[in-house]
């Protein structure tokens, strides 16, 4: 009887221990059913804008909501450009806040931003480019390239 109480508590135990109770937050964000973004996103961090200016790459940080007209003209027009997805992956850091994120609100407020979507690019150096509404495609991929080439 002894032994089936210790058998019995050891499964318990060994079973408590595996189960999914804490989960960890995905690196990359999950997305929506509705965004087939291949722009590789991360949640925002002031962690993630310092590795990446050690690192000497620039950041592509989106403030952005889902239920936003003139985010999902950007996310459709803009951001679903191959070459834009290309260069925002190959040569940049994409950090995102949604405002579903509970840091939003206050990560906004300290930027001085009133509206979505707002796009910053934050040069290595921190010196920032900031892009309000809608942008078309190609200016948007003019100052990823500008940046990208140091200038």
């Amino acid at each position: 009887m002894r032994k089936l109480i210790i058998l019995i508590f050891a499964a318990l135990l060994i079973i408590g221990c595996t189960s999914n109770t804490h989960v960890m937050k995905p690196e990359i964000e999950e997305k929506p059913k509705e965004d087939n973004s291949k722009i590789k996103w991360r949640t925002y961090t002031a962690k993630r804008i310092k590795l990446a200016s050690m690192k000497k790459k620039p950041v592509f940080l989106l403030f952005t909501r889902y239920d936003c007209h003139n985010c999902t003209i950007l996310r459709r027009e803009a951001l679903s450009d191959e070459y834009v997805i290309k260069v925002i992956n190959d040569s940049f850091e994409p950090l995102i806040v949604r405002s579903t994120n509970d840091k939003f609100f206050k990560i906004a407020d300290e930027l001085g931003i009133t509206s979505v979507p707002t796009i910053f690019i934050i040069r290595p150096s921190g010196r920032a480019i900031r892009i309000r509404g809608i942008i078309p495609k190609d200016k948007l991929l003019e100052i990823l390239v500008l940046v990208r080439m140091g200038l």
